[in-house]
């Protein structure tokens, strides 16, 4: 990821997070480990108004397994609520 790119990414990620530590580490694996699935995940969350702490509650209640978290959002992301 070149440098500007990932200006970007973290921008992004310290916006949707509001600064929580939990929701950081959340969408930073999400964009390490899905980068192809980052942006819908992200849109969803947006669209929901789920950021910040209602990310990381959000997370949890997906066991903190960032694959159920990925694939709920990408699939189901219309019916997630914060």
């Amino acid at each position: 990821m070149d440098a500007l790119v990932q200006a970007v990414v973290t921008a992004y990620i310290v916006e949707l997070s509001q600064g929580n530590p939990g929701a950081i580490s959340v969408l930073t694996q999400v964009f390490r480990q899905f980068p192809d699935e980052a942006s819908q995940v992200c849109e969803v969350l947006q669209k929901r108004n789920i950021l910040g702490s209602d990310l990381w509650v959000l997370f949890k209640q997906h066991n903190k397994d960032v694959a159920a978290f990925v694939s709920n959002l990408c699939t189901d992301g219309a019916n997630v609520r914060g």
